[in-house]
């Protein structure tokens, strides 16, 4: 054998395997990019929802300060609009359990705590809550009655989210969504 023949046969074998380490090499840096780029997307998916969640409150504050008995009835469906959303979006992975959890940590204790009382000088005190407001949403048949979101806000409002219940939550209404 020549000494051509054997660099010849050497570098036949070489290629393949520099062929087969680029293309890992290539697909490596393709799943951290996409990766990361989930990542952006899902920070960019919260802060369009913080920023929904704001301009809700500013109404909130507004219906309070205009003594806005409609206005008020109205940003709780608007609020609950926004957690329809972000509950389809949670289960499509746009938004990451540990900020659902937060986020459902916090609907807990509106659901126990938060009212809206308008209290004007022409007209008898208004209050509602967000308890009375997601019953009056609820029983109105606002959202579908078969729509697992309504199951998950019940068990939201019901107890303290943690990493068990909330991973059981997405199983069972992922079951519900077939």
């Amino acid at each position: 054998m020549s000494c051509q023949s054997s660099a010849s046969s050497f570098i036949m074998l070489i290629i393949p395997g520099l062929a087969a380490i680029g293309a890992c090499a290539a697909a490596a840096f393709t799943y951290f990019a996409a990766r990361q780029t989930a990542k952006a997307n899902r920070g960019q998916t919260i802060l369009a929802c913080l920023d929904i969640y704001v301009s809700i409150m500013k109404d909130k504050r507004n219906s309070i300060i205009k003594c806005d008995a409609g206005q008020a009835r109205e940003f709780y469906r608007e609020l609950f609009d926004l957690h329809w959303s972000e509950f389809h979006l949670w289960h499509e992975g746009a938004i990451p359990d540990h900020v659902m959890k937060a986020w459902l940590n916090v609907r807990k204790r509106n659901f126990e705590t938060d009212e809206i009382i308008i209290k004007s000088e022409t007209s008898a005190e208004f209050r509602i809550s967000y308890a009375d407001a997601w019953h009056d949403v609820k029983d109105s048949k606002y959202f579908e009655p078969d729509d697992p979101f309504i199951a998950f806000m019940e068990a939201a409002h019901s107890t303290k989210m943690d990493k068990i219940r909330l991973r059981a939550l997405k199983d069972d209404t992922k079951r519900r969504m077939r």
